[in-house]
């Protein structure tokens, strides 16, 4: 019988702490690895790891530098992250593999969609780096677009500080409404900053849900599939 398959959005602003002054944060790898030790006991597991830990491609504050060059930093930035993941998960004996959407022989395997089927289909994580290998495309639509390819049926999707999604930006607006469930219908038409809106335009059709939690805290991943964690659920 086939496991249910997940997608694991990882934040790269929450691999490390604001006082830490390395990209990474040992103590949250550790959570983090530990989590990827206990889902895969039950689901097939892929992530999709961001790069703002080291870089963020939409905020360039640089003059010189092109905007689509910018971007192009970012996708390596998810490519280092990549391999400081696959090195905690061989550390704990996890079997794994890193799929990059633009050519890194040295480190990674072209993005092959039967190839990654076959990965996950014999039990190793995989970890896709380089987003889509497009500049202007949000992780967020990376995320989409591989959900889509290789039939997840959930995306856990962390945030950094905040709980699920809300009406209104809960840092600024006090009477900020938490929203446990929504449609896709009904977040597209809200219009709220929460999941880039060509990702939720791509998914709203597919019998996905995504699932919105604060990522910083302990075993969120594992706590939300698990439903002790509040959370909101996109359907």
């Amino acid at each position: 019988m086939a496991r249910e398959r997940i997608l694991l959005k990882i934040s790269g602003g929450n691999l490390k702490k604001n006082e830490d002054i390395s990209f990474f944060n040992n103590d949250i790898f550790a959570n983090l690895m530990d989590q990827i030790e206990e889902l895969i006991r039950e689901y097939d597991v892929a992530l999709v790891v961001g790069g703002g830990n080291i870089w963020r491609g939409n905020s360039n504050i640089f003059s010189f530098l092109e905007e689509s060059s910018a971007h192009h930093i970012g996708m390596l930035a998810t490519l280092m992250n990549a391999i400081a993941i696959q090195n905690y998960l061989n550390k704990r004996g996890i079997r794994n593999r890193i799929y990059s959407a633009f050519p890194c022989p040295k480190i990674a395997e072209d993005l092959n969609e039967e190839n990654v089927k076959r990965s996950l289909d014999s039990g190793e994580v995989v970890i896709f780096g380089a987003g889509t290998g497009m500049p202007f495309v949000s992780t967020d639509t990376c995320a989409a677009i591989r959900a889509i390819e290789i039939g997840v049926s959930k995306i856990l999707v962390g945030k950094h500080n905040v709980k699920g999604v809300f009406d209104k930006d809960p840092h600024t607006h006090s009477d900020a409404k938490f929203l446990e469930k929504l449609s896709y219908e009904e977040i597209l038409s809200m219009k709220l900053d929460v999941f880039d809106r060509t990702a939720l335009a791509l998914l709203a059709s597919r019998n996905v849900k995504i699932f919105v939690f604060n990522q910083n805290t302990k075993d969120s991943f594992v706590k939300v599939l698990r439903g002790g964690l509040e959370h909101t659920v996109i359907y």
